[in-house]
């Protein structure tokens, strides 16, 4: 359509020498051209603003005071990033990440309980413009997961966001990818373009890009017991095999 338009504007030209034809039919050709480049217009997720409210109380808490040698700085340099993300370069091809979940559990406005763990996310692009999601998190399955899952995650954190340390060991990532792969347990939506990113499934789950990687918001709630788990992960791509 936009071809035809603008030889129909030099056609016009040419043929009748008319300056009133030429300019009408030019502007109905850069008009049509700027409305094909022209972003299409995308709704912003629901339930965006109470996500962006409990994020950004995330990245202001005291868990996330600069430089406290307790907190995890991926997680608060992410959640910091939230609420001004604007939708990043989608991947053209499937990619896997790793990182880590925030699980925190809240009846009214009192935190409940509070889970760290590791995780990783598949992400891969759709015809249609949007992304299919895989999220996968490694909740202990033994008594000694308990203390290597906690270690694994602050390597994670010193490694990728502090330039400390070595990654967590190798096999944590062939966990992780192995649990991609499970029939059950991982969770699948499918996401489609929002103001800030990505967007879908149920519960929704909100996908935006920030320096280092992704990060992921959701919510699960539980109408019988009137609570809600907040949950927001941080993921980057692993380290290159030597």
């Amino acid at each position: 359509m936009r071809l035809f338009l603008t030889g129909m504007a030099v056609s016009c030209a040419v043929v009748l020498g008319a300056a009133g034809c030429t300019k009408r039919k030019q502007s109905e050709a850069t008009e049509t051209t700027e409305m094909t480049q022209r972003p299409l217009a995308v709704k912003e997720a629901p339930g965006a603003a109470h996500r962006a409210g409990w994020v950004k109380a995330l990245a202001t808490s005291d868990r996330c005071v600069p430089e406290t040698p307790s907190n995890y700085k991926g997680v608060c340099l992410a959640a910091a990033a939230f609420g001004d993300a604007r939708r990043g370069q989608a991947p053209t091809q499937t990619v896997r990440l790793w990182g880590m979940t925030f699980r925190e559990r809240y009846k009214g406005a009192k935190r409940l309980q509070q889970d760290i763990l590791l995780a990783a996310i598949e992400l891969s692009p759709t015809a249609d413009g949007g992304l299919r999601v895989t999220l996968f998190e490694q909740w202990p399955e033994s008594e000694s997961d308990i203390d290597y899952l906690g270690s694994a995650c602050e390597q994670l954190d010193n490694h990728h966001f502090r330039g400390q340390g070595e990654p967590p060991e190798p096999r944590w990532l062939g966990r992780l990818w192995t649990g991609l792969g499970r029939e059950e347990g991982p969770r699948r939506a499918q996401l489609q373009p929002t103001a800030q990113g990505y967007a879908g499934g149920e519960p929704l789950l909100e996908l935006r890009a920030f320096p280092k990687g992704w990060m992921v918001a959701t919510e699960e709630q539980d109408a019988e017991a009137g609570e809600e788990t907040r949950v927001f992960g941080v993921f980057v791509p692993p380290p290159k095999r030597r």
